[in-house]
């Protein structure tokens, strides 16, 4: 795959047109293949691409902006890591009303909190005015932007990285 050469993995171009496109997948669809799926990778999409066209399993599953794409899974995320563990509970109720999604707690040690924001502008000062209004103590802040491969995973349930792998 890294050599560019694996029968079930294309690159292709981020200047190519909608037509070199179609003809990518036209070929493809007369070559053999190892695995249970093939990938084609736009070349930045993400960063160039004025529409990005998501296919799984030959299916089209989902079209628009980088933007547009993203949205459809809830925007960008806030991450809070707290000091203190058995403070969770009350960094969920102070984090809620920031949030569009439901707070999620990551990780086994329950410090890592998660959700869905509307807006990234002025959230990490505002986060950490709140958490310390309700007695948080406040480790890191952070407003992840989804990737493209949030954005597959979330709609199929599996990651880019597992479509070229065999069930064996």
């Amino acid at each position: 795959i890294t050599q560019g050469v694996h029968p079930d993995v294309t690159l292709v171009a981020g200047d190519a047109s909608v037509d070199d496109v179609r003809g990518v997948l036209s070929a493809a669809a007369y070559r053999p293949f190892e695995g249970r799926r093939r990938v084609f990778i736009l070349d930045e999409a993400d960063r160039l691409a004025e529409r990005i066209v998501l296919v799984d399993a030959g299916r089209v599953i989902a079209t628009g902006t980088s933007d547009e794409l993203k949205l459809q899974i809830g925007g960008d995320r806030l991450e809070v890591t707290i000091a203190r563990p058995d403070q969770t509970e009350i960094a969920m109720t102070a984090l809620q009303p920031l949030c569009t999604s439901a707070v999620a707690v990551l990780g086994d040690d329950r410090s890592t909190l998660s959700g869905t924001i509307r807006s990234a502008e002025r959230i990490v000062p505002v986060t950490i005015r709140m958490l310390d209004e309700a007695g948080v103590d406040v480790l890191d802040v952070q407003v992840r932007r989804p990737s493209l491969d949030d954005v597959f995973l979330q709609l199929t349930g599996h990651s880019v990285d597992d479509v070229g792998s065999s069930d064996g």
